[in-house]
């Protein structure tokens, strides 16, 4: 939340109906707070109603490729309850959830769904550096 609130703060300046001071900070940081207790929120409830565990699981196996592959492959698959690995209707739309309520309510009214998608895509895109990371370079559970 900080790094997105800075980041629309004082590099992109968006929305700029918000301003660029202390008072535009707040409002993105409580926009970026609540989009992402959405999305948590909404991966948890499908995630459960699906029957599915969302945890990323670092590959058992070795090598760069095998284990880049499995990143890209686990933003979109998870674990069912016998263990194998299914895709994943939490992982997949639950980014784009906290977007679409944010954008068509507490941003200006020239926001609306077209931006709310934008923001799911990048909010994919952070999951799976955010795999990555958890692949290469912190310590994950393995499968």
């Amino acid at each position: 939340a900080v790094i997105g609130a800075t980041w629309g703060t004082w590099v992109r300046n968006e929305p700029p109906e918000w301003g660029k001071g202390g008072e535009g900070f707040g409002r993105r940081f409580g926009n970026s707070l609540a989009t992402t207790a959405i999305n948590q929120t909404s991966l948890a409830l499908i995630s459960e109603v699906t029957r599915q565990d969302p945890i990323y699981y670092r590959c058992p196996c070795n090598g760069f490729g095998p284990r880049l592959k499995h990143v890209i492959k686990m933003t979109f698959m998870a674990r069912n309850r016998s263990g194998d690995l299914v895709f994943s209707p939490g992982k997949t739309f639950s980014p784009f959830v906290g977007p679409m309520v944010t954008r068509n309510t507490l941003y200006p009214d020239r926001y609306g769904p077209g931006d709310a998608a934008i923001s799911g895509a990048y909010g994919v895109g952070a999951s799976m550096a955010w795999n990555f990371a958890r692949e290469f370079i912190l310590p994950a559970k393995r499968w």
